[in-house]
């Protein structure tokens, strides 16, 4: 048996067969631009049709902007976040953190991004 990880899912080779045993439901590619002044896009690809969240956080973990979208399909993806809360106050320069999560029929996963307004 042999393990190895090809773009963040685990495999097994069993006998010239590969079966994939997890793939994960999200990855962040990147934040462009980051810093910035007025807006960010933040791109991600889904490997499952998902339901995604965004959340984006201040540096002491206080909940600034939530978005939800139900039932992205499979492929990348695009948020805008423009330095505003979610009623639209706009934020003072500094350091915010990004979770993106995604639940799907097998998984639950999110990763975060450092984002920094200035």
């Amino acid at each position: 048996v042999l393990y190895y990880i090809m773009e963040g899912s685990v495999s097994v080779l069993i006998e010239d067969e590969t079966v994939e045993i997890f793939t994960p439901a999200i990855k962040i590619k990147e934040a462009f631009p980051n810093p910035f002044s007025d807006a960010t896009t933040v791109a991600y690809e889904l490997s499952q049709m998902s339901s995604v969240r965004i959340d984006v956080y201040d540096i002491v973990g206080k909940l600034i902007s939530s978005e939800v979208r139900p039932y992205q399909s499979i492929g990348r993806h695009y948020y805008i976040w423009k330095g505003r809360s979610t009623t639209g106050r706009k934020l003072p320069p500094g350091l915010y953190l990004c979770r993106v999560s995604a639940r799907s029929a097998n998984n639950n996963i999110s990763q975060t991004l450092k984002l920094l307004l200035q």
